[in-house]
C-alpha cells in the first residue's frame, strides 16, 4: 500500500557541547556598520519559529520544531530564556538564545545566521557579543 504525502528521510545528527570555564578577552571588531543586537524579552511563537527555521533549516534543526506551540510558548515566556536577534540596518540576520535556568550556568541553546549572511565575518562577531553577554 502506497502512502500519500512526503517521504521521511532519516538524518544522523551529532550534538556537540563545549564548556567555557573562563572568559576570553580577545576583542572582535565589527565586520561592518549598521549592526544592532536587540533583546526580545517576550517573543511570539510565530516570530521565534520564523527565526529558528530561517537559521536552522539547512542544518536539520529539529528540537524546537518538535515542540508544540504551547510548550515553546512556555520556554519563551520564561524570563530566564533570552532571545537576542542580530540586525543589519533593521533586517534580522541571525539570533542567539541563552538559557539561564540553572544556577551558575548559562547555556547557549541556539545560535546562528541566516544562510545569505554566512561568510561575512558576522558569526565571529556575534558569537563574541553573545559570549560577552552571557
Amino acid at each position: 500500500m502506497a502512502r500519500k504525502g512526503k517521504s521521511m528521510e532519516l538524518v544522523e545528527v551529532t550534538v556537540f557541547y563545549l564548556e567555557m570555564l573562563a572568559p576570553s578577552h580577545r576583542p572582535v571588531p565589527a565586520p561592518r556598520e549598521g549592526l544592532t543586537v536587540l533583546h526580545v524579552p517576550s517573543p511570539t511563537v510565530p516570530y521565534y519559529r520564523s527565526l529558528y527555521d530561517a537559521v536552522g533549516k539547512d542544518y536539520y534543526w529539529l528540537s524546537r520544531r518538535k515542540m508544540s506551540d504551547e510548550a515553546l510558548a512556555a520556554v519563551l515566556g520564561d524570563t530566564r530564556d533570552e532571545l537576542h536577534v542580530l540586525h543589519i540596518e533593521g533586517t534580522p540576520v541571525g539570533f542567539a538564545e541563552l538559557d539561564r535556568s540553572r544556577p551558575d550556568q548559562i547555556e547557549l541553546v541556539q545560535f546562528g545566521l541566516m544562510p545569505e549572511y554566512i561568510g561575512q565575518g558576522l558569526g565571529r562577531w556575534f558569537l563574541r557579543w553573545t559570549i560577552d553577554r552571557a
